[in-house]
């Protein structure tokens, strides 16, 4: 699993130094002995999935039936923060407010059946260098 998980990330944080964005993709570790590779590829994009509340509900129920008759066990989702038009929670009041609600960056969010983790990876660009937080995730992965 921290194989796949790590591949992912440092995937995500390539792109992001190369481009200051990442698209939206839902990455799925298949079961390899039980999975059908050419009906269900290792990875669905999901760029228009955080346009509407509707259009996030059915693309996430879309997702479980995907992982479901891919035979995934963990799938992982990134998405760079400036494609979410919902939901926006870094945008909350008083106690609520997010501490990297200026920041550029990218979601990560993987999905094991006894673990669902979320991070926030900050990756402002200063003078054409990428700004500490993909780059510290970049070698924890490594």
């Amino acid at each position: 699993m921290f194989s796949f998980l790590a591949e992912t990330m440092e995937t995500t944080i390539k792109s992001w130094h190369e481009t200051s964005s990442v698209g939206s993709i839902v990455y799925f570790l298949h079961d390899k002995e039980k999975a059908q590779t050419n009906k269900y590829p290792p990875f669905v994009n999901i760029n228009r999935a955080f346009e509407l509340p509707q259009t996030h509900r059915s693309c996430f129920s879309f997702l479980r039936q995907y992982a479901a008759e891919s035979f995934s066990k963990a799938a992982c989702l990134v998405t760079s923060k400036n494609i979410i038009a919902y939901p926006q929670v870094w945008k909350g009041q008083g106690s609520r407010k997010w501490k990297h609600a200026q920041n550029d960056g990218f979601f990560g969010q993987f999905e094991f059946p006894s673990l669902r983790k979320l991070w926030f990876i900050s990756g402002s660009n200063e003078n054409g260098n990428t700004v500490q937080g993909a780059r510290r995730f970049g070698h924890w992965c490594s």
